[in-house]
């Protein structure tokens, strides 16, 4: 008596399409993962700059800016040569860019019931030693009460970092579209 030991080419046929489909079904899930977490630490990247900026400020005694670049999706750190009316600006940190899957949408914000919701070019905020922060534009200076920097995500995810210039705290506040 004979007996047959293996596969047939269809058992391997249909095991592999198995394999396949399930791998296919992996990756996808960790590209989402992944533009999730990428989503992620970026939120924290800006509220980090926020924090960072307004300490230095206080600590070193010079004023220290954020440039929000809304074009290119930057955000860069940089000091200031005085501790007020600072003409010169180095930059104190590496830039840091919007992650591929995410954007920076828009810059909104407000100063005794006016304001405005900048989503393109330049935006500064400028920290001073003494607590105040302010938005820079044309060399106009002009004092800020909130800034709301809204971030999204391909993923249908949006975040606002939000930031109550009176108090010097910040917020990092999640949502979905």
């Amino acid at each position: 008596m004979r007996t047959n030991k293996g596969f047939t080419l269809i058992e391997i046929a249909i095991v592999a399409a198995i394999v396949g489909i399930g791998a296919m079904m992996a990756l996808s899930n960790l590209q989402s993962w992944n533009r999730h977490n990428n989503f992620v630490g970026f939120q924290r990247q800006v509220f980090s700059e926020i924090q960072e900026a307004r300490s230095r400020a206080f600590s070193i005694k010079r004023q220290y800016r954020l440039t929000f670049d809304l074009d290119a999706e930057t955000v860069l750190l940089e000091r200031g040569n005085a501790g007020s009316g600072s003409t010169v600006w180095t930059a104190d940190r590496a830039t840091v860019s919007v992650p591929g899957g995410c954007s920076m949408d828009d810059i909104a914000w407000l100063r005794a019931g006016a304001g405005a919701t900048p989503s393109s070019g330049m935006f500064y905020m400028v920290f001073s030693p003494g607590g105040d922060v302010y938005r820079l534009a044309g060399g106009v200076v002009t004092p800020l009460d909130t800034a709301n920097i809204h971030l999204s995500s391909d993923l249908g995810e949006t975040a606002t970092v939000q930031l109550f210039c009176w108090t010097g705290k910040a917020r990092l506040s999640l949502g979905t579209i």
